[in-house]
């Protein structure tokens, strides 16, 4: 019996140490496999680098903001160029590109006063003038231009008809109407100059803004340029996409707030190249507008938190 046991006291110890081995094998993977990761040492930031890209992509965006203002400004300066009226003022240039004579002449300018009515002296001297030349019938009584063909043998010589001296003097009664000297426009106690209404002007108490078109108004004009189809005529893109301007051709003008510069443009080179352009309709939701434009070939949709329309 002693040696039984014996041999089951040596199985046993012999299968207690293996199964001790075998549990510190495992302890030990399952140490290596906990064991932590060695993080990588972040890189060091330079901040300078950083405050240098940041400064050069700001100034180039206002560079960039910079040229489109100048460009629309060139482009707005050259539109009024183009629209500008034949004569601005009589007293520019005169002699070399103003005619000298206009319809109705208010003197030079040191003749006006601030309120744009004559000096009582030079229209009193004028006047006295203009009626001398009328009574006499020319610059001197019997006298005759050197220019005129009176004043040479060759052609007859002798006063002139009496026909050519009525149609002279019929012409200069009509430069004496012209100046506005018979209509008493120079006599300053006939009719006071008038005054501009001080209420007009936004510091008076009483001044009233004029009032903006209502949404449902606006509402009404999109309805009525889509049913009557009518033509857009011009776009004018704000600066940096504030604003854009559009003017149909019935007169009526949309200001849409803020502006698509690239719908804008799509719609001036269609314009420009002559194609029929129209606005298909509009629509309001949630406070926004949606217009859609035709072109011939293709649609444009522009997208806008307000729009008025006016005429």
């Amino acid at each position: 019996m002693s040696a039984v046991y014996t041999s089951l006291l040596l199985i046993l110890i012999l299968v207690s140490t293996t199964v001790l081995l075998q549990l510190r094998r495992v302890a030990r993977r399952l140490d290596d496999s906990a064991a932590p990761v060695t993080t990588a040492t972040p890189a060091v930031v330079d901040e300078a680098v950083i405050r240098r890209a940041v400064t050069e992509a700001l100034a180039a965006d206002r560079e960039r903001e910079i040229t489109e203002a100048r460009a629309f400004w060139a482009e707005q300066e050259a539109r009024a160029a183009e629209d500008a009226p034949l004569f601005d003022t009589p007293f520019t240039s005169v002699g070399e590109e103003w005619p000298l004579f206009f319809p109705r002449p208010t003197g030079p300018e040191e003749a006006a006063d601030h309120s744009g009515t004559m000096d009582p002296a030079f229209g009193e001297a004028l006047r006295s003038a203009l009626e001398d030349l009328i009574n006499d019938g020319g610059p001197a009584q019997g006298g005759v231009h050197p220019s005129m063909p009176a004043a040479h043998p060759g052609h007859g010589g002798g006063a002139a008809h009496p026909a050519d001296t009525g149609e002279a003097r019929a012409r200069r009664e009509a430069d004496l109407l012209a100046t506005g000297l018979d209509a008493g426009l120079l006599d300053a106690d006939t009719e006071p100059a008038v005054v501009p209404d001080p209420r007009r002007h936004p510091s008076h108490p009483e001044f009233v803004p004029s009032p903006t078109p209502s949404r449902e108004w606006t509402d009404d004009r999109l309805t009525a340029l889509a049913e009557e189809r009518v033509g857009l005529t011009d776009v004018r893109p704000g600066p940096l996409g504030t604003l854009d301007v559009y003017a149909f051709a019935d007169g009526t003008t949309l200001c849409v707030a803020p502006g698509d510069r690239e719908a804008a443009y799509r719609l001036i080179d269609a314009v420009r190249a002559g194609e029929d352009v129209r606005l298909l309709g509009g629509s309001r939701f949630s406070g926004s507008y949606s217009l859609t434009f035709s072109t011939d070939d293709d649609a444009v949709y522009v997208l806008a938190d307000r729009v008025v329309a006016s005429i």
